[in-house]
């Protein structure tokens, strides 16, 4: 009797210690600098983490959009070409299933990046959400200009460096998702065109939800 109430114990060890680790925070990802900072009239070191800078694309309803579009908000980022290679389609499909999955939740969001700004005009981007049932504001096809769009690439880690730190040669990687939280920084990375990978997004994204949840939950007093 002793061994198998042992044995429950452990079990629940175990179990408890395997719910530990799938609510672990998602990491941030990007190379932080040490700054000092005033904090309550003292100086401190603390870790900034690189965030997305501000912006201004044009959407498929001819909207200007920015930052302030996403503000208090999660959204997922990629970068594609509405007249691409096959690969483009099954990249359109995984997305569809975060857009399916969120699309009636306020505070997410999801922004595409042309990165065929001369051919993809407002116009050609609204027939391409036409054709993949996208309505609304929750999922905004953007473009603008070539070097802006190269910019943000380099922002999201999707635009390649020579050992300089210039931009390399290559195009903007449109394999791509990234989740970006509400304080602008990425949370996670993942394969566009896997449907495996795309489901992990969609836990992360609630796990991220349930990050902010938590926290801004008051704890109860004891």
């Amino acid at each position: 009797m002793k061994n198998l109430a042992k044995h429950a114990c452990y079990c629940l060890l175990i179990t408890w210690l395997l719910a530990g680790c799938d609510h672990k925070k998602l990491p941030i990802l990007g190379e932080p600098s040490l700054v000092t900072m005033a904090v309550k009239g003292k100086q401190v070191k603390q870790l900034i983490y690189p965030v997305i800078p501000d912006f201004t694309f044009k959407s498929q309803d001819n909207e200007l959009i920015t930052q302030r579009h996403f503000d208090g908000k999660i959204y997922v980022a990629n970068f594609f070409l509405a007249n691409g290679p096959a690969i483009g389609n099954q990249i359109h499909k995984n997305m569809l299933k975060v857009y399916d999955r969120f699309k009636s939740h306020q505070n997410i969001r999801i922004i595409s990046h042309s990165v065929d700004p001369e051919n993809d005009t407002p116009i050609v981007l609204k027939r391409h959400a036409k054709s993949l049932g996208v309505t609304g504001n929750f999922w905004y096809f953007v473009t603008g200009e070539s070097q802006k769009i190269r910019e943000i690439g380099k922002k999201y880690y999707v635009v390649g460096h020579d050992d300089m730190g210039n931009d390399a040669s290559e195009p903007v990687h449109i394999c791509s998702f990234l989740l970006i939280d509400k304080e602008k920084h990425i949370r996670g990375m993942y394969d566009a065109t896997s449907v495996l990978s795309t489901k992990e997004l969609i836990k992360d994204i609630e796990k991220l939800l349930d990050e902010y949840q938590s926290s801004s939950t008051p704890s109860k007093k004891i």
